[in-house]
């Protein structure tokens, strides 16, 4: 006879809701690019893993935002132009997000990226509906917890 232990086995959550805030703690961010199937493919593009710390019920559930930096004229976002852009494309929304989790920023991605790891930030997490790979959730605004 095999055993079964349902009395140390944590029932499925599933996926997220749609909450008007969440704590969410920034657990690692990745410098990538863009698909092949995007709008513009291969640009710069950083996906950040967020866990939720609050509310209790979606503790340790994860999350993830995309910010493209990269344009067609400017793939590798190496210009000044390309992050001046518009403050709300990718690199203001990757700005509010590092500024509102008190992160200092630095021209080194490798400093900030790091640095981020382990803060928190305040957001809305939005149902996205079902999708072909199973239920989907997108971060919105960010805020400090104080905001």
């Amino acid at each position: 006879m095999s055993q079964s232990f349902f009395d140390e086995t944590e029932e499925s959550r599933g996926f997220i809701p749609s909450l008007t805030g969440a704590k969410l703690r920034i657990e690692e961010i990745e410098r990538t690019k863009t698909g092949e199937n995007a709008a513009t493919p291969g640009c710069r593009m950083y996906v950040v893993t967020f866990s939720v710390v609050e509310p209790a019920k979606f503790k340790g559930l994860q999350v993830r935002k995309w910010f493209v930096i990269g344009t067609a004229e400017d793939k590798k976002g190496e210009k000044a132009e390309t992050w001046a852009a518009g403050a709300e494309k990718g690199p203001g929304q990757l700005k509010r997000m590092l500024v509102r989790a008190d992160v200092p920023l630095s021209k080194d991605d490798d400093e900030w990226m790091e640095a981020a790891e382990g803060k928190t930030v305040v957001a809305p997490v939005i149902d996205k509906g079902e999708e072909a790979s199973g239920p989907r959730n997108a971060v919105g605004k960010f805020y400090r917890e104080t905001d």
